[in-house]
């Protein structure tokens, strides 16, 4: 389920997409339009649907919603169903009459300033409403006697990390090969079965090189473009020596994801709409691949995300998973670690110079511990 249903004009969608991505940084999930509503679903029940799953209402007010007649509309379900509505006013512009019935007795956010300092004041205003506790709160950095010999660069990629984290919430589902997958689809991801999983976090972003370069003493990568590309040329080795001194580091227990929990955070979790690649059936518009990347990486996060706002889930990078590859076992499973041995592990997603196929969600393939390439990193979860 949402929290937080972001109600904005179509004009104002760029601004929509950096509030989301602000809240969900801060580990507060949005319903917007743009990315939740369910391709061929009636626009108006899907639009009611999402008011009816969150909790909260934040009305982005500028001239462009102050005329928008779908924002009206939103405005007044959320009156009826009685949700929290905060008016985010991102223009000094006079109501019109009819929005000043629902909202002339709400406490506004005045951010017509500069709306992104103000943003912080609208997670406060969110939590505060949700009774949540901020994540990372709850995930401070343990530190023990010698981190304070961490370097600032250090502390800042780490917080970094934990700031990243997503919270997926456990289910069962159905992992392999399933129905929007059978055309293209190899007799490696069969059969289907059935998985249960825990609650899990995950990092909305593959590690980048900014991250990887402030924690350990190189920088493997092969395409240096920019501090926000993805990590790459990386053995499975080397991810496992960059999560224990992150570890070490923290206090805490990152982990490459197994390939139940990347699979299912791919599929979108409990929001999965069956789609091909991990957020939607158009993979242009969701990953990078070999037709439409130059065949090199691209920096993370520039792409639309899932259901559950993670970024480069399909393309860019390859991931590695914790798994040793085998073949799938058609009984119900719960939490999966994979095989207790074997010669090669799992690495899933596809990557920039790969074809379309690769990036399905469903796709995988095993390589040695010992293999790396320009297009092969990772992300953690916790």
């Amino acid at each position: 389920m949402k929290e937080v249903f972001i109600s904005y004009s179509s004009k104002d969608k760029e601004i929509a997409e950096i509030v989301c991505s602000y809240l969900e940084q801060h580990h507060i999930s949005c319903w917007v339009a743009y990315r939740d509503i369910v391709i061929g679903e009636p626009y108006a029940r899907e639009i009611i649907r999402g008011i009816k799953e969150t909790s909260i209402v934040v009305v982005l007010f500028s001239h462009n919603s102050n005329a928008s007649e779908n924002v009206l509309n939103e405005v007044d379900q959320a009156f009826r169903l009685e949700r929290t509505i905060i008016p985010f006013k991102l223009e000094k512009t006079e109501m019109s009459d009819e929005l000043k019935y629902y909202l002339s007795r709400r406490q506004w956010i005045d951010a017509y300033t500069d709306y992104m300092e103000e943003l912080p004041t609208l997670e406060s205003c969110c939590r505060n409403t949700l009774g949540k506790v901020d994540v990372n709160t709850a995930t401070q950095l343990a530190e023990p006697q010698w981190a304070k010999y961490l370097s600032l660069e250090q502390k800042v990629a780490l917080q970094k990390i934990i700031d990243d984290l997503i919270e997926v919430e456990g289910g069962t589902f159905t992992m392999g090969a399933t129905q929007e997958q059978i055309r293209d689809a190899y007799e490696w991801e069969k059969p289907v079965h059935k998985v249960v999983l825990s609650n899990f976090y995950i990092t909305r972003h593959l590690i980048t090189q900014e991250i990887w370069s402030a924690i350990m003493p190189f920088n493997p990568s092969i395409n240096k473009d920019g501090k926000n590309f993805p990590v790459e040329n990386l053995t499975w080795d080397e991810c496992q020596e960059f999560i224990k001194t992150i570890n070490e580091m923290t206090g805490l227990f990152f982990k490459l994801p197994t390939e139940a929990q990347w699979e299912f955070a791919a599929k979108g979790g409990n929001r999965n709409r069956g789609s091909k690649y991990s957020g939607g059936n158009c993979a242009k518009d969701v990953a990078w691949y070999d037709d439409n990347s130059d065949n090199r990486t691209h920096p993370v996060g520039r792409k639309r995300t899932n259901e559950l706002g993670l970024y480069d889930m399909s393309g860019n990078v390859w991931e590695w998973c914790s798994d040793w590859y085998d073949v799938y076992d058609s009984q119900i499973v719960t939490d999966p670690v994979g095989a207790a041995s074997g010669t090669r592990k799992v690495l899933r997603g596809g990557c920039a110079n790969t074809a379309i196929s690769s990036c399905r969600v469903s796709y995988r393939i095993g390589r040695n511990l010992k293999y790396k390439d320009g297009f092969l990193g990772f992300r953690l979860v916790l």
